[in-house]
């Protein structure tokens, strides 16, 4: 999945961007799948705020702010009732296992304990392979493929030398996508279906940029059961968006849903009327 996120504030631009999103040739944007991260900097020459662009790679989006400390790891030592009594306080179905040196040894998850021989049993009769685990400098895409692959609610966080650092749960990346999506943000989204080869990021943006209105976040998907198209989902800075609307359908492109927009009567029967066009088609 691609996201773009104008209203990032996190973290600092580390090259200088470029004045506005549409203002982008396409050539300088990475294809499906990469990530264009933008944050807010008024710091730097010829950038206002909300318009500070970084390519992939540029502004660091890794895993250490997530790191959480409040859930302890296991020793091995511990016994099997232990360990599940505290993956039930803590709400994770898995706990890091380290050893009197903070060094990461294991991972136990609850499916794994509960068919232990019994209660009782210490831990480290349970480890076997090496953990999975993730560096502080991890991307957060990264950290959620290897937990969606692992199917793992928490993941734990070491150094080069396999030091056990924290845990960064299922939770904490979700409220993290959660900001780079501008959930929180007031605003109309809008869903567009498009053809693959037809899509151009900088000239959407640059059409929605034309009604005074700001793209939030973006992100797009390849459609599952429509070969050679891609679903995009925008969240704007404005939920009047009747004018975004009609200028993107004047463009040729095709909205399939829109959430959380304020409509008039007028605007309404208007869409009545293009939806019962396009039945007619």
């Amino acid at each position: 999945m691609h996201f773009v996120n104008p209203a990032m504030t996190h973290e600092p631009c580390t090259k200088r961007g470029t004045q506005g999103l549409s203002s982008l040739p396409d050539s300088q944007y990475p294809g499906n799948g990469t990530v264009l991260e933008v944050t807010k900097e008024a710091t730097r020459p010829g950038i206002s705020p909300g318009a500070c662009i970084a390519l992939d790679g540029y502004v660091a989006m890794n895993i250490e702010s997530l790191i959480s400390h409040s859930t302890p790891p296991l020793k091995p030592t511990d016994t099997v009732e232990f360990a599940l009594g505290l993956l039930m306080e803590f709400r994770v179905g898995h706990l890091p296992v380290v050893d009197r040196a903070r060094k990461l040894i294991g991972v136990v998850s609850e499916e794994r304990l509960l068919n232990a021989a019994g209660p009782d049993m210490p831990l480290e009769s349970l480890l076997s392979g090496e953990p999975i685990f993730a560096a502080p400098d991890t991307h957060v895409f990264d950290v959620t493929k290897v937990m969606i692959e692992h199917d793992m609610t928490a993941l734990p966080v070491a150094d080069a030398e396999g030091r056990y650092l924290g845990l960064v749960r299922r939770h904490d990346i979700f409220e993290q996508f959660a900001r780079m999506l501008s959930t929180h943000e007031a605003g109309a989204i809008l869903a567009l279906d498009i053809e693959a080869r037809d899509y151009s990021l900088s000239q959407l943006v640059y059409t929605i940029e034309q009604s005074d209105v700001r793209v939030l976040s973006l992100a797009t998907e390849t459609e599952p059961h429509a070969e050679g198209r891609i679903r995009v989902t925008l969240k704007l800075n404005a939920t009047d968006v009747a004018r975004v609307r009609h200028m993107l359908e004047h463009h040729g492109y095709h909205i399939v849903a829109t959430f959380g927009e304020d409509e008039d009567d007028e605007d309404l029967l208007y869409r009545i009327q293009e939806f019962m066009r396009y039945l007619e088609v």
